[in-house]
């Protein structure tokens, strides 16, 4: 098993931003070698909207959105789509999404108040912008993924402590055989948040509150752990021009004045390379 630890990108590249519901309500972007850190979506949630419809969904707060470019502006197309299956539920919120090599848009709810509460739900928007409720009873939805041969669908639940695989049906955007894939030692204060699947099938889990990304094969066994100097880890993806640095999204949701003292680099992108590949990821289809 190897272990490492990850270093801050480009130096200090800090993220106050939210991504996936984290600080404020803004997307950033970044490309260290060119040194650019420049905000995708700064307004999310605000009545803006931009005349070029390609562009990335986003899990919202209030909803799934679509990030569109205009020139050099970036906005969100509250024409294109705006759709929240749970506004029913005020304490209710997207937390985390990703699309399929399909070009369909999968996320997942939770409760904002009641964290643990297992009333979250898994959504797919399909490029027709029809809405499919896959899933229920989620506590805490998080990270998801795609094993590289399109079969298995994986998905973390940040308060079951667990990530759960499923079967895939690519044609049909389907999942069934809902198995236990890893679960974390919830004693140990640890909890999945997001992740991403590498070239070779291997999972990449985040493990929020201990500060540590472990890699399990596709068998469940942990092959790689990959420690970072804050507690509070919160995604991960495979970037850069051969897709072999994985970036570590940090937060500083909810730390004290003496936590952050302890650990000032918390809020910071984190970039290792784990001797690793991943794969790119697809955009919205529709």
């Amino acid at each position: 098993m190897m272990r490492g630890e990850a270093e801050p990108a480009q130096g200090r590249a800090v993220l106050r931003r939210r991504i996936a519901g984290i600080g404020l309500p803004s997307v950033a972007r970044i490309a260290p070698r060119q040194g650019l850190h420049d905000p995708v979506a700064p307004h999310l949630g605000d009545d803006r909207s931009g005349g070029d419809r390609k562009g990335e969904m986003v899990a919202a707060d209030d909803g799934l959105d679509r990030a569109t470019e205009r020139r050099s502006d970036v906005a969100v197309d509250e024409g294109a789509i705006r759709t929240d299956p749970e506004r029913g539920e005020p304490s209710h919120r997207f937390n985390d999404g990703k699309c399929d090599r399909q070009g369909r848009y999968w996320a997942g709810t939770m409760d904002d108040v009641h964290w643990a509460a297992p009333v979250g739900g898994l959504y797919r928007l399909d490029p027709d912008r029809q809405v499919s409720r896959l899933w229920g009873e989620v506590a805490c939805a998080n990270g998801l993924g795609w094993s590289p041969d399109d079969r298995v669908f994986y998905f973390g639940e940040s308060f079951r402590f667990a990530i759960f695989a499923y079967d895939f049906d690519p044609d049909r955007g389907a999942i069934a055989n809902r198995r236990l894939f890893a679960s974390i030692d919830r004693a140990g204060g640890a909890f999945p948040d997001g992740l991403t699947v590498d070239a070779e099938g291997g999972v990449w889990s985040v493990h929020n509150s201990v500060g540590r990304v472990v890699r399990y094969a596709p068998t469940g066994a942990v092959t790689h752990v990959v420690t970072v100097p804050v507690p509070q880890p919160t995604s991960c993806i495979f970037g850069g021009a051969r897709l072999d640095t994985l970036y570590v999204t940090t937060s500083r949701q909810n730390m004290t004045a003496a936590q952050l003292a302890a650990a000032p680099l918390s809020g910071s992108l984190f970039a290792v390379r784990p001797g690793l590949v991943g794969l790119p990821e697809p955009s919205f289809a529709g």
